[in-house]
């Protein structure tokens, strides 16, 4: 008896669109299940002249198979797949990404479980640790001044098993801010001025953060030639207009950063050992994300004739709307059935088509 829905949506890419494709009852789906699934609305899209550019999804290990599975281009060996070639249109590629948003949520997860919560690992690089109590060394350092610069509370600190699912809490505990504030923990005391304790921590925080931003380009210039960037200040969030964007080798170094600290961390404490490193999952998530970014934007820029790109469109925000919805139409069920979730979808898309009719 199926226990879950499988959803699937597309979304434009050059267009305000996305729609619920398919929904499949199922039971633990493998990922060879996913493959045949995911791969049978490819060919769907295909009959229609639609072509699937990207495959995006959260960083589950049976997603992992499905991407492994099909893949024809990987990093790291054959660790991490991160691009196929199009069954049916021949001369092009799809690449897979992980949702950005989980990767964030699995990076802190990573870091919080190193000397700290479960304490399932003891991250080091270059000799110096990248542990939890580096972050609430932050908060309680904040606790001490009038103006705080993070948004460090308890909450981020803490962790339960449903703040460990917001994004929100994710993204401001590795920002660049918290990163800083650690730079100044370091340059005020004596202790850790010699000793610089955080240094690895930080370095991680500040890579983590950007490559978050790169991944998350929502809004190309508006009227007025103005952009997501120049309201926030914040330079990553620019549309990519360059093939030669610096972002892109940022990508680049982050994923040889990757890859030297895996290398640093065979040698030191044996082939394979991940308790002293970020999780497999962790690792082959942002080394598939680097790589993707990379190849789509120059793709996206050089070959499709793309103005700008807006990395945001690729990601699974989608789904996880579509996901709050169905809870919401669940009134006080939070976890509604299959057959809840299969009556509602058809329902949702109704009312999606009627907002749009009403607008016009």
């Amino acid at each position: 008896q199926a226990k879950e829905v499988f959803n699937v949506m597309m979304t434009g890419l050059a267009v305000s669109f996305s729609q619920v494709m398919a929904s499949w009852p199922c039971r633990s789906p493998s990922g060879h299940q996913i493959r045949s699934m995911v791969m049978s609305l490819v060919h769907a899209a295909w009959t229609v002249n639609l072509v699937v550019k990207v495959i995006c999804g959260d960083g589950a290990s049976t997603n992992f198979q499905f991407f492994d599975q099909c893949a024809t281009a990987r990093i790291a060996g054959r660790l991490a797949p991160y691009r196929t070639k199009h069954p049916w249109y021949l001369d092009e590629d799809i690449w897979f990404l992980l949702d950005p948003p989980h990767v964030i949520k699995i990076q802190r997860n990573n870091i919080a479980n190193s000397k700290d919560h479960l304490n399932t690992r003891h991250i080091h690089k270059n000799g110096k640790e990248i542990i939890w109590p580096h972050i609430r060394a932050v908060a309680d350092y904040e606790a001490t001044v009038r103006i705080r610069k993070t948004k460090l509370t308890q909450r981020h600190c803490q962790l339960q098993s449903y703040t460990k699912m917001s994004v929100s809490l994710a993204a401001q505990t590795l920002s660049s801010t918290v990163a800083s504030v650690m730079e100044e923990i370091q340059e005020r005391t004596d202790i850790y001025k010699s000793t610089k304790p955080f240094e690895e921590t930080i370095e991680f925080i500040r890579r983590s953060d950007r490559l978050f931003d790169i991944c998350n380009v929502r809004s190309g210039p508006d009227e007025h030639g103005q952009s997501e960037s120049s309201r926030t200040g914040k330079a990553d969030l620019a549309p990519f207009t360059s093939s030669q964007d610096p972002r892109l080798n940022f990508c680049k170094e982050f994923q040889d950063y990757l890859l030297d600290w895996r290398t640093e961390t065979d040698s030191k404490f044996g082939a394979g050992d991940y308790s002293h490193f970020l999780s497999s999952q962790c690792y082959k998530a942002t080394l598939v994300n680097t790589q993707t970014i990379q190849e789509f934007v120059r793709w996206a820029l050089d070959e499709a004739g793309f103005r700008y790109v807006l990395t945001y469109r690729l990601s699974s925000d989608t789904v996880e709307t579509l996901h709050a919805q169905l809870r919401e139409a669940g009134g006080d069920r939070r976890n509604p059935s299959v057959a809840d979730v299969m009556n509602s979808i058809p329902k949702l898309a109704l009312a999606k088509q009627s907002l749009r009719l009403v607008s016009v």
